[in-house]
């Protein structure tokens, strides 16, 4: 009995080894995986003119456009915005480059034809979100270039989600909240997209 205590005791370091092992490389891949998500770029840079607005409400010319994060060749440009209650504008709800200065309508997002885009949303609000480029200001069950994130399950409160798309078309379009009602709250913002 003792012969057979004595394998069993010696096979334990072998587990225990191989435990640890085993740990060590789920770490290298979870770590490996972070550092291969995009970053978001929290930064604002105010708009030098005031962008072209699709609607009969201008965006205000002091509203700040998202910078894009210059990424390596083949990355896509990271986007970042917060959905929340608004701190200044004419709706309740809206969109910012912080989660300290959302606005409404929210901030025009200038894109480019064929440029790959990474969008974050962070939901700062209490209750869900989503987001989406519509033709008109208007939810609709197709964004248009894919570009939809959470948009009829929504993204839930303290929580973000992302999206990446490529604009194929130019044009005056708009980004939207699809939770019912949002839109009318101010939940909506210009986007223009340039050759």
């Amino acid at each position: 009995m003792s012969g057979e205590t004595s394998k069993k005791e010696s096979n334990i370091g072998w587990y225990v080894a191989a435990v640890v092992v085993t740990v060590v490389i789920i770490a290298i891949g979870i770590l490996s995986y972070e550092l291969s998500l995009p970053l978001a770029n929290p930064s604002t840079s105010p708009s030098p003119t005031p962008s072209p607005s699709p609607s009969a409400t201008p965006t205000p010319a002091t509203s700040p456009t998202p910078t894009p994060t210059t990424s390596p060749s083949g990355t896509p440009t990271a986007l970042t915005l917060y959905a929340g209650s608004v701190t200044s504008g004419s709706g309740t709800y809206g969109f910012g480059n912080s989660s300290s200065n959302i606005i409404s309508p929210g901030p025009t997002l200038n894109l480019k034809v064929g440029t790959t885009y990474t969008m974050t949303v962070y939901n700062v609000a209490s209750i869900p979100h989503s987001w989406e480029i519509v033709s008109t200001k208007a939810i609709s069950s197709s964004p248009m270039f894919g570009a939809g994130i959470d948009i009829t399950n929504f993204i839930p409160a303290g929580s973000s989600a992302s999206v990446t798309f490529t604009p194929d078309q130019t044009g005056n379009f708009y980004y939207v909240c699809t939770v019912p009602g949002h839109i009318t709250l101010g939940m909506w913002g210009n986007v223009v997209v340039t050759s």
